[in-house]
């Protein structure tokens, strides 16, 4: 008996919760799949899961084994696989979730010379304003901001993730340019709707100190690249992500108002499941997002600390906040 492979049949069945699923995976029968558990289990006199008619359990004992080897065999399959076949690794189709202003701004960006590199890999992206559920949409990896990651995902940061206040020249030419957090009360404001009570997302401003703001709507939209737009056609002051705005702010199509003050949401990540084997296609799409913050300086052109162009006046360095404040949790 293969016992490598009977140990990847156990891992695969427990990860889906049945032989049937990790059937499928394998390109087998359920009944081929349970036998080869049923030989191990045999080989080392322990009952390794437990079996009912649609689903499987690990016991004490499996839970122990898998957690003792599953690293390990992870490893080991990355490499075999590797070594046996390195010019298919790089072939099929990548499908990953896109948070829209940051994926269209950074991601596609960074990923041309790669694919072209790789003409066997096919980029599927899917942008949207929402999380996803990566193993039960089918999805490679993600890239997003804002979203509570559980513990079966590896993230990787790639850029903070952070809001700032800006309007339309024009806009502050006709109605002039607060200087305080209080006077916003004197103007058009573009809040983003909350997709859970309806009602305009309260802005949660730091910098020079710690303002909760809850901005009057007058125009009121749910989705962030709105608010973007909104702000360049002059119809009042947003707080927008600097994924979409940072190229109006470099152009000076827009402003940034109240420099010294910005929202942090965070961090946008990629991120993809834990598992024992990660495909290169995968592993390779993370480095290059990593390679591209890091050589793009992400983490410095969208930090709403550094002054931006279209501001007159340099931000402050952010002071050490209160314990416990409450952060914007936004998709770009």
């Amino acid at each position: 008996m293969d016992k490598l492979s009977a140990l990847d049949m156990l891992l695969r069945a427990s990860e889906s919760g049945s032989f049937s699923a990790a059937a499928r995976e394998l390109g087998l029968t359920p009944a081929a799949v349970s036998k080869q558990v049923g030989k191990l289990e045999r080989s080392l006199g322990k009952a390794l899961v437990t079996r009912s008619t649609r689903q499987i359990a690990l016991t004490d004992d499996g839970r122990l084994l898998l957690q003792a080897v599953a690293p390990a065999l992870g490893v080991l399959q990355q490499a075999l696989s590797e070594l046996q076949s390195p010019d298919v690794a790089y072939s099929g189709t990548l499908r990953v979730s896109l948070a829209p202003g940051f994926g269209r701004h950074f991601v596609m960006p960074a990923l041309g010379g790669w694919l072209e590199e790789h003409p066997a890999l096919t980029f599927d992206g899917h942008f949207d304003n929402r999380a996803v559920d990566l193993i039960a949409e089918g999805f490679d990896a993600a890239v997003s901001g804002g979203v509570e990651l559980p513990g079966s995902l590896v993230a990787r940061e790639l850029a903070p993730l952070h809001l700032v206040l800006v309007a339309a020249p024009a806009y502050l030419a006709q109605h002039g340019e607060p200087r305080t957090p209080e006077d916003l009360h004197a103007h058009r404001l573009l809040p983003l709707r909350s997709p859970a009570t309806g009602r305009p997302r309260p802005w949660h401003l730091i910098g020079e100190r710690d303002v909760l703001f809850e901005p009057p709507a007058r125009h009121l939209v749910n989705d962030p690249e709105a608010v973007a737009m909104a702000a360049r056609l002059g119809w009042g002051i947003g707080l927008a992500g600097l994924p979409h705005v940072h190229r109006a702010l470099a152009d000076g199509t827009l402003r940034r108002v109240l420099p010294a003050y910005w929202a942090d949401a965070g961090a946008i990540r990629v991120y993809h499941a834990h598992g024992r084997l990660v495909p290169a296609k995968v592993r390779g799409f993370v480095d290059v997002l990593v390679a591209a913050s890091r050589a793009g300086r992400w983490h410095e052109v969208l930090s709403g600390g550094r002054r931006a162009r279209g501001t007159r006046t340099p931000a402050p360095q952010r002071p050490a906040g209160p314990k416990g404040s409450r952060r914007l949790r936004e998709r770009l």
